[in-house]
């Protein structure tokens, strides 16, 4: 009977300490063939376009973004990051440095292609952010020629932003979404404390000795 108590709660005590599942929760703006305005090299357009969003949960898995050159024969590359940014009144500013900035991509085709990032970085859940692609990361051109240009999605609040690097503010426009996906989760699974294991080990090595006492 006491055995069968210990196994109760090291079971119970196992169960405890088992990660629980992260609940997920995804944002879908569906491409709808249209396409935005240019981005590209700062010397003559906007250096980023991107979708903003509010943070459904505390970690952002992966997002998409499909973008395509905007005429024959254009290449250069680019990268994709992911700001905080704060709203007051129609006023948009970028908070701090770049929460993730993704290996450099390059795209030379002018048929939209979708990237996929997967940034795994932490958010604080109901704040603001911004997920943009950027030829010029910082102000520093990462090379290339010709000009990019962003799918246009649906579903979304109807704006999408566009800005440049060197000044903090950047603008919302034209009642439309960038295309956009986005996956969220509350994260990786907590690993348990050194105190809860130690409680589980402690309690199968009584219920092993109780185990041996009543075979001898």
């Amino acid at each position: 009977m006491v055995a069968a108590r210990f196994l109760v709660a090291a079971l119970g005590l196992a169960g405890a300490v088992a990660a629980a599942p992260a609940a997920a929760q995804s944002i879908n703006y569906a491409p709808n063939g249209q396409s935005l305005y240019y981005w590209g090299p700062s010397s003559s357009r906007n250096q980023f376009y991107g979708e903003g969003f509010t943070a459904p949960n505390s970690n952002l898995a992966d997002f998409s973004l499909t973008v395509a050159t905007a005429f024959q024969g254009d290449s250069f590359d680019f990268v994709a990051q992911v700001y905080a940014f704060t709203e007051i009144g129609y006023t948009y500013t970028l908070l701090g440095p770049a929460l993730y900035t993704s290996a450099v991509q390059t795209i030379s085709s002018t048929s939209f292609t979708t990237f996929t990032f997967d940034p795994n970085v932490a958010l604080t859940q109901g704040d603001q952010y911004i997920a943009l692609v950027t030829n010029d990361p910082n102000g520093t051109s990462l090379g290339g020629s010709g000009f990019g240009i962003m799918e246009q999605g649906s579903g979304g609040p109807g704006q999408f932003y566009y800005g440049f690097y060197n000044n903090p503010f950047f603008n919302a426009c034209c009642h439309v979404d960038a295309a956009f996906e986005a996956d969220f989760n509350s994260g990786s699974p907590s690993v348990p404390e050194p105190s809860s294991l130690a409680l589980l080990a402690a309690g199968l090595v009584g219920l092993a000795g109780l185990r041996m006492r009543r075979r001898a």
